[in-house]
């Protein structure tokens, strides 16, 4: 049985037993490698699957990148039409309810706004913000019902009799 400790002289193996003394192994130093290493065909093998897998691994990756890509500007685009909706809210000419401009805050979208009269006073009120993203054109919209004041001003409190 050999020792865990063994050293290599001229190409043969010698492993040192317990007791002490030396017991010579006839396994050539060639033969010793090859069994450490790896095969042709195993690298080949490796190099096989690798080129499989790899661009597998980034079709996916990139199609990942562009699905969060995709959902920052949805949700970035339904902010700026929650906050464009906010300010039409404040507005007391329904004139106002129409029109198209950028942000100044995110050149890259643009809104447009168009308005129908439902009922009683109240405006159907729409805003469409558009980007562009991959080389063609994206939006979404955002609808509300307005109902516009009289007047800008909070009203005042009354006072105590």
């Amino acid at each position: 049985a050999l020792a865990r400790d063994h050293t290599y002289r001229h190409g043969v193996a010698v492993a040192t037993p317990p007791r002490g003394g030396e017991v010579r192994v006839d396994l050539p130093l060639a033969r010793m490698r090859r069994i450490r290493a790896f095969t042709l065909v195993e690298v080949l093998a490796a190099l096989v699957l690798i080129a499989v897998v790899l661009p597998v691994t980034m079709r996916v990756v990139t199609i990942s990148i562009r699905a969060a890509s995709h959902a920052r500007h949805i949700t970035e685009a339904g902010q700026l039409a929650e906050l464009k909706i906010a300010e039409l809210r404040l507005l007391t000419d329904t004139n106002s309810f129409g029109g198209s401009g950028t942000f100044p805050d995110k050149p890259e979208y643009r809104w447009e706004v168009t308005s129908n009269y439902v009922n009683y006073g109240c405006y159907e009120v729409i805003v469409r913000v558009v980007w562009r993203e991959q080389g063609s054109e994206r939006s979404t919209s955002l609808a509300t019902l307005i109902h516009p004041t009289k007047s800008a001003e909070p009203a005042e409190p009354e006072a105590a009799s």
